[in-house]
């Protein structure tokens, strides 16, 4: 191993991935329970979350630009785990989850509805992916939460398409929310796993091998 090689890997060990998603979780959850409280009338109920930043709603400024750092968040979280790891498949399913994000955060649905759909379906179904192949890089029993997240947010995503009303009490602002708070939630536990144990990264990588072509 070349002198070069060495001092790369040492800077990339200086660079922990997980506090930007950690992060970024964290402030979504506090920025949808925010704008929530703050639209009268608004129910969790019925109304969808990109309510929050449609185009003429009180919070749209503040939900749009919060959604808009999070999704950045992601992708820069992103781009500093696969330079380290070096998974392309893995960074490319990582890069269109928050891409998805950031497309929803510059679209309000009553302004561009196709764009924002495109978005939405993106962040949701990339992200429920991320959640489910993400066990390929680490070691410990995250596996076990990373796939029982990931599987439980398609199984609500299928259920729509087939027609299945056992949700039905939760209304359709309730259904969406058991979309996308579990990949958020895996978000957060992901990202402070990276943060709190980050030779666990290391030792899935050895387990799984590493022999994908580096993104970065």
């Amino acid at each position: 191993m070349t002198e070069n090689s060495v001092s790369n890997m040492a800077e990339k060990e200086k660079i922990n991935p997980g506090s930007g998603f950690a992060l970024g979780g964290v402030m979504i959850f506090m920025i949808i329970t925010i704008s929530e409280a703050a639209i009268p009338g608004y129910s969790i109920r019925t109304d969808a979350i990109s309510y929050l930043g449609g185009a003429g709603a009180s919070t749209a400024l503040f939900w749009n630009a919060g959604l808009l750092v999070f999704g950045i968040l992601w992708v820069t979280s992103s781009y500093l785990l696969f330079r380290r790891v070096g998974r392309l498949l893995h960074s490319i399913v990582f890069y269109l989850a928050g891409l998805g994000f950031i497309i929803v955060s510059l679209s309000p649905w009553n302004v561009s509805p196709t764009l924002h759909g495109i978005g939405a379906q993106s962040a949701f179904i990339f992200g429920a992916i991320s959640c489910l192949i993400s066990p390929g890089l680490i070691g410990g029993h995250l596996k076990k939460i990373s796939y029982a997240l990931g599987f439980f947010a398609f199984s609500v995503y299928i259920s729509g398409y087939l027609g299945l009303e056992y949700m039905a009490f939760t209304g359709s602002g309730g259904v969406e929310r058991m979309l996308y708070y579990p990949v958020i939630l895996w978000e957060i536990v992901f990202g402070s796993f990276l943060m709190a144990a980050p030779e666990k990264l290391s030792a899935g990588i050895r387990k799984h091998g590493n022999d994908e072509t580096s993104p970065g």
